[in-house]
Protein backbone atom coordinates (compact mmCIF):
# COMPACT_ATOMS: atom_id res chain seq x y z
CA UNK A 1 0.00 0.00 0.00
CA UNK A 2 2.79 2.33 0.70
CA UNK A 3 4.37 1.52 -2.47
CA UNK A 4 0.98 2.54 -4.43
CA UNK A 5 0.44 5.59 -2.36
CA UNK A 6 4.08 6.41 -3.60
CA UNK A 7 3.69 6.21 -6.76
CA UNK A 8 0.24 7.50 -7.10
CA UNK A 9 1.77 11.28 -5.17
CA UNK A 10 4.54 11.53 -7.39
CA UNK A 11 2.88 11.11 -10.36
CA UNK A 12 0.45 13.87 -9.35
CA UNK A 13 3.48 16.00 -8.69
CA UNK A 14 5.39 14.95 -11.78
CA UNK A 15 2.72 16.35 -14.23
CA UNK A 16 2.74 19.99 -13.23
CA UNK A 17 6.73 19.76 -12.61
CA UNK A 18 6.96 18.82 -15.90
CA UNK A 19 5.23 21.84 -17.50
CA UNK A 20 6.90 24.08 -14.73
CA UNK A 21 10.76 23.06 -15.97
CA UNK A 22 9.34 22.88 -19.42
CA UNK A 23 8.03 27.02 -19.03
CA UNK A 24 10.69 27.84 -17.34
CA UNK A 25 13.49 26.11 -19.70
CA UNK A 26 11.75 28.17 -22.63
CA UNK A 27 11.94 31.33 -20.52
CA UNK A 28 15.09 30.72 -19.94
CA UNK A 29 16.35 30.92 -23.57
CA UNK A 30 14.53 34.84 -23.87
CA UNK A 31 17.28 37.09 -24.80
CA UNK A 32 17.22 40.62 -22.88
CA UNK A 33 16.19 39.45 -19.35
CA UNK A 34 16.90 41.31 -16.83
CA UNK A 35 19.71 39.66 -14.76
CA UNK A 36 17.53 39.80 -10.95
CA UNK A 37 14.68 37.62 -13.38
CA UNK A 38 17.09 35.69 -14.75
CA UNK A 39 19.08 34.31 -11.58
CA UNK A 40 15.04 33.90 -10.74
CA UNK A 41 13.94 31.74 -13.50
CA UNK A 42 17.58 30.06 -13.10
CA UNK A 43 16.78 29.12 -9.26
CA UNK A 44 12.91 28.00 -10.73
CA UNK A 45 14.70 25.35 -13.01
CA UNK A 46 17.12 24.12 -10.66
CA UNK A 47 14.60 24.01 -7.84
CA UNK A 48 12.47 22.10 -10.27
CA UNK A 49 15.33 19.44 -11.57
CA UNK A 50 15.87 18.77 -7.74
CA UNK A 51 12.22 17.78 -6.84
CA UNK A 52 12.16 15.54 -10.08
CA UNK A 53 15.23 14.33 -8.87
CA UNK A 54 13.12 13.57 -5.12
CA UNK A 55 9.83 11.89 -7.88
CA UNK A 56 12.23 9.66 -9.28
CA UNK A 57 13.71 8.66 -6.27
CA UNK A 58 9.86 8.20 -4.91
CA UNK A 59 9.18 6.28 -8.07
CA UNK A 60 12.18 3.96 -7.11
CA UNK A 61 11.02 3.28 -3.69
CA UNK A 62 7.39 2.12 -5.05
CA UNK A 63 8.73 0.00 -7.54
CA UNK A 64 10.77 -1.81 -4.48
CA UNK A 65 7.85 -2.60 -2.65
CA UNK A 66 6.51 -5.83 -4.24
CA UNK A 67 3.07 -7.04 -2.73
CA UNK A 68 2.67 -10.40 -1.49
CA UNK A 69 -0.47 -12.21 -0.94
CA UNK A 70 -0.74 -15.21 1.59
CA UNK A 71 -1.80 -16.92 4.42
CA UNK A 72 0.47 -16.14 7.54
CA UNK A 73 0.60 -17.47 10.91
CA UNK A 74 0.11 -14.30 13.53
CA UNK A 75 1.36 -16.14 16.31
CA UNK A 76 4.80 -16.68 14.05
CA UNK A 77 4.77 -13.30 12.95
Amino acid sequence: MIGQLSAAVAHEINEPLTALLGYAQLAAKCTGLPKQAQADIDKIVSTSLHAREIVRKLLMFARKMPSRVGEVDVNDI
